[in-house]
């Protein structure tokens, strides 16, 4: 997505598509108060310029108070962002720990290259103790390879464990279907095969989870509720806590390392 390609570089380096993409982001009450920071990035850009930080050119230069105007209503008319609290209720509705685990660990930034981090996720990655994670990226000949470590809060890593533990799934019709596998995502003991390789391993994994997230969001009318706008929205409410915090500008947090940096490493 735009927001991916924007988060691993310097705000003077954005494209003029990148820097729309941010001021659609964060989501401001009005273009007036966008237009603000719009010149206070064009104003680092032109430091960063001068000071041969940046070779230019200066994107800001050609954002107008329309330009923003129309950012902030496209944003609202085609948000995939989903408000923390509609999580939560949609997750206190769920009957299995396996689906709750899956949307509050995608949330939480357990997402990855076609949906690893929460399909390849098992008990040995977790520590209890500290709710440290660290985090499954990649399965290569049947082993599980691990990437950056992250914490999230005892009552996600609760919701994990016993996920990992359920072995029936209660289905629509309240019937109880036995289950195999030592994560999150399982098979139906009854429609069971071997994988022949770790892709098909993956793919299994992938579908599971697209499945299970399209009958959530018909069934509980949540039209933009995907792994993908999970992760996005997680990252947004994440931006949104730590402005709340430090009591600054959604922006500033983007812009800023200090602030940025732990968001970036937790949804990887």
């Amino acid at each position: 997505s735009d927001f991916e390609s924007l988060v691993s570089k310097d705000l003077s380096e954005f494209t003029l598509d990148e820097a729309k993409s941010m001021i659609s982001f964060c989501n401001f009450s009005s273009a007036p108060s966008a237009m603000l920071y719009v010149q206070t990035f064009r104003s680092y850009t032109n430091w960063c310029i001068a000071t041969g930080k940046y070779a230019g050119p200066n994107v800001y230069e050609q954002i107008n108070i329309a330009m923003v105007e129309q950012c902030i209503s496209t944003f609202k008319r085609k948000s995939k962002y989903i408000e923390e609290d509609v999580v939560l209720s949609l997750v206190k509705q769920l009957e299995n720990a396996i689906d709750k685990a899956i949307i509050l660990g995608i949330y939480n930034g357990l997402l990855g290259e076609n949906m690893r981090e929460i399909s390849l996720l098992r008990r040995e990655h977790i520590n209890t103790e500290d709710c440290s994670i660290k985090v499954p990226v990649d399965l290569k000949q049947g082993e599980i390879i691990t990437g950056r470590e992250i914490t999230l809060p005892k009552e996600v890593i609760t919701v994990l464990l016993e996920a990992m533990d359920q072995t029936f799934y209660v289905n629509a019709r309240k019937r109880n279907i036995e289950l195999t596998g030592s994560g999150i995502i399982k098979e139906a003991i009854r429609k069971w095969e071997p994988p022949k390789t770790d892709l098909e391993v993956l793919i299994r994994y992938r579908r599971r989870i697209i499945d299970r997230l399209k009958k959530f969001s018909d069934l509980y009318d949540i039209p933009n509720l995907s792994a993908q706008n999970l992760w996005f929205s997680g990252v947004i409410n994440s931006i949104k806590k730590t402005a709340q915090k430090e009591d600054i500008a959604y922006l500033e947090v983007v812009g800023k390392e200090m602030y940025f940096d732990p968001i970036r490493l937790q949804y990887g």
